[in-house]
């Protein structure tokens, strides 16, 4: 038969592997926030509803100095055909990360969202 302080020891034992674990998982799971540029041409509203709907962790923001990416997004026409939506990512120190176009802007910001690898699972 089990004594209570065998069993008691057994269940704390079993706690501490869970908090580490837990501990282990969730560590650096810190949000991404996005500053859009001065040049974006799309609404910020626009934005935000996509990175809600696409992406998980990450934040929009009017504050470029806390922000951990410049995002550029831009509605393009050529010669009368539908808009593009180009989107260009930023890295902290100006240098471009990365770049797409395409037709819907929900698709473009899926996009960044893929590259900076907080997509969200379908």
């Amino acid at each position: 038969m089990i004594s209570f302080l065998q069993a008691y020891s057994a269940l704390m034992n079993r706690l501490i592997l869970c908090l580490l674990f837990i501990g282990t998982c969730c560590q650096g799971q810190t949000n991404k926030r996005i500053a859009l540029t001065s040049n974006s041409t799309v609404p910020s509203s626009s934005i935000a509803q996509g990175l809600e709907d696409k992406c998980v962790g990450v934040t929009l923001t009017l504050n470029a100095q806390q922000a951990d990416y410049l995002l550029e997004a831009a509605e393009s026409h050529h010669n009368g055909t539908q808009p593009r939506w180009e989107l260009t990512l930023f890295g902290p120190t100006g240098d471009v990360l990365y770049h797409t176009k395409t037709r819907s802007v929900d698709n473009a910001v899926k996009d960044v969202c893929v590259f900076l690898g907080v997509a969200k699972a379908r």
